[in-house]
Formats: structure tokens, C-alpha cells, sequence
């Protein structure tokens, strides 16, 4: 009976939970083959998105001279399973860029 409790709360949680997205867009047309120029990254952060363990994400090394046209952070399933693992004291993003 109790694995079972424990089972329902963890479908509770993971549905709780859920996955989002932060778009920022730089202005301008956006890049006709977004897979080409973009790089994806995980970016470090812990008790429930408190405390940040990486450095920001620095668009200047990634698209140099051509700057960015967007920047999408986002909570997948790997990661929000990452989180929900820990107990929510390592909370990682997904952090893509897209250069120009």
C-alpha cells in the first residue's frame, strides 16, 4: 500500500510539475534554417531556481560578430526528470541560441 501512495504521489508531482518556455527574440527575420545556426546548452541552476551554478550564457562566444537572433530557455522532460530526481536542489535548463 505505501509504494503505492509513494507511486501517486510521484505521478501527482511529475504532472505538477510540467515543462515551459522563455523566447526572446532579437527583432528582425528570423534565421530560415534555425538547426544550422543554432547551439543548445544546459544551463545550472539549483534550489528550485534559486541559485544559478553557471555562468550566464555568453551570446558574444557563441555568435561573435553575426549576433543572436533569439534565445529560448526551457524546462524539457529531461530536465524537469533531472529536478524531480534531486528533490528540486538541481533545477537544469535547456538553453538554445540561435545566431543570425
Amino acid at each position: 500500500m505505501r509504494s503505492l501512495l509513494v507511486l501517486g504521489g510521484l505521478l501527482v508531482a511529475s504532472v505538477v510539475t510540467g515543462c515551459h518556455k522563455i523566447y526572446y527574440h532579437n527583432g528582425g527575420p528570423l534565421v530560415a534554417n534555425k538547426a544550422a545556426a543554432s547551439v543548445n546548452e544546459w544551463h545550472h541552476v539549483g534550489v528550485i531556481g534559486l541559485v544559478e551554478f553557471s555562468e550566464p550564457v555568453d551570446l558574444k562566444r557563441y555568435c561573435s560578430a553575426k549576433g543572436w537572433s533569439a534565445v529560448e530557455t526551457e524546462n524539457s522532460f529531461l530536465s524537469g526528470l533531472v529536478s524531480l530526481v534531486t528533490y528540486g536542489l538541481y533545477t537544469p535548463r535547456e538553453a538554445n541560441v540561435v545566431c543570425k
